[in-house]
């Protein structure tokens, strides 16, 4: 296995009686750059599946894929359980997935993806949503009370969802996935949060950490464009991530051209990234939950792939290591935080 890091993004203000965001710079940028080398590691998923592909591009990057002026792509997508008042002690995951591949795969799915929506979803959706445009989301296929999906026979929804995951492995290159434990995270005090980061932000880190290890290793050169769900409430902390927190020369090293977001019911990567976020995420909590004794979901066992998956989670133990560590250690006493934990929290950052 190889180490874990994670990052605590940056708190951007623009008004003269908010403390300097210097500090949390600092340390959001040490903790990139030095974590790599730490002797924490992750616990490791068997591997998952992700998938990518593209429809309506509305914006002039995505347009850019189409003309070949970026060689990869890599989405991504989270999926999260929401507390429970009936279950206090519910194990929570946060999850980031996606995944990278050429563009010209990504346009290959496309054709293939929005075809197999027209056929076996359109006629339904239709009938339910009108002319809105028919989209997948895997918490939708699996509830039990879907307009959609209700009334299919098991053997149908294993088959149709069979063909999404064959095409995700057909054209993808490289999956990742990191989920953060909540219930771990929650019980981090401010400060702690303030340098570990948003959940969000964190596994957002490690995934692209786990890209960048790949792209070594295989000796890719191409420059990628990273692009998110449009909409999320944490838009603006994985643009401030990418603009203010990455060097120049990380950038380089991530092979980052650009950063976008898009509206998942035009681009079905996102679609498909949705299915891996959703999947890591149930198999995280059926490995960790003691209340959850079922076997693996076999959809989860047709998406795997070993050899173009990697899985993390990301516990207590990690999050203390990442706490222990001599540089953020120094950082952290080098300085007092309380202002920025204050306005982090006002602005909802932890």
């Amino acid at each position: 296995m190889v180490p874990i890091s994670t990052v605590k993004r940056n708190i951007h203000t623009t008004s003269r009686r908010e403390p300097s965001p210097s500090p949390c710079l600092l340390i959001a940028k040490t903790l990139w750059s030095s974590l790599a080398a730490s002797a924490l590691e992750p616990h490791r998923f068997k591997k998952i599946s992700f998938v990518r592909i593209m429809t309506d591009l509305a914006s002039e990057k995505l347009n850019a894929l189409m003309s070949g002026n970026v060689m990869l792509t890599a989405y991504f997508d989270e999926s999260e359980n929401t507390p429970e008042r009936s279950k206090p002690d519910k194990l929570r995951v946060y999850t980031i997935a996606g995944c990278i591949g050429f563009d010209r795969e990504w346009i290959k799915l496309n054709k293939k993806w929005k075809a197999l929506l027209e056929k076996e979803v359109l006629p339904k959706w239709r009938e339910v949503y009108g002319n809105d445009r028919v989209y997948f989301h895997m918490t939708d296929f699996a509830n039990p009370h879907s307009k959609i999906y209700r009334d299919w026979p098991e053997d149908k929804r294993t088959r149709f969802l069979a063909r999404l995951h064959g095409l995700m492995a057909k054209h993808t290159l490289r999956r990742v996935a990191t989920g953060i434990l909540i219930n771990d995270y929650d019980q981090l005090t401010d400060e702690e949060k303030f340098v570990i980061g948003h959940p969000h932000a964190a596994a957002t880190i490690n995934c692209l950490k786990r890209i960048r290890e790949w792209a070594i290793r295989e000796n890719r050169k191409e420059p990628m464009l990273y692009v998110f769900e449009k909409g999320s409430v944490h838009d603006e902390k994985v643009r401030r991530m990418f603009e203010t927190v990455l060097s120049l020369e990380q950038k380089m090293e991530y092979r980052i051209s650009d950063l976008d977001f898009g509206d998942k019911r035009d681009v079905h990567a996102l679609q498909t990234s949705d299915i891996l976020a959703v999947e890591s995420r149930w198999e995280i909590c059926r490995e960790l939950d003691p209340a959850i004794t079922r076997q693996p979901r076999k959809s989860l066992q047709n998406l795997l792939k070993p050899k173009i998956d990697d899985w993390y989670f990301l516990d207590r133990t990690h999050m203390h290591a990442i706490l222990q560590n001599p540089v953020v250690k120094k950082n952290r006493e080098a300085q007092d935080l309380t202002e920025y934990v204050a306005l982090a929290k006002k602005r909802r950052w932890i």
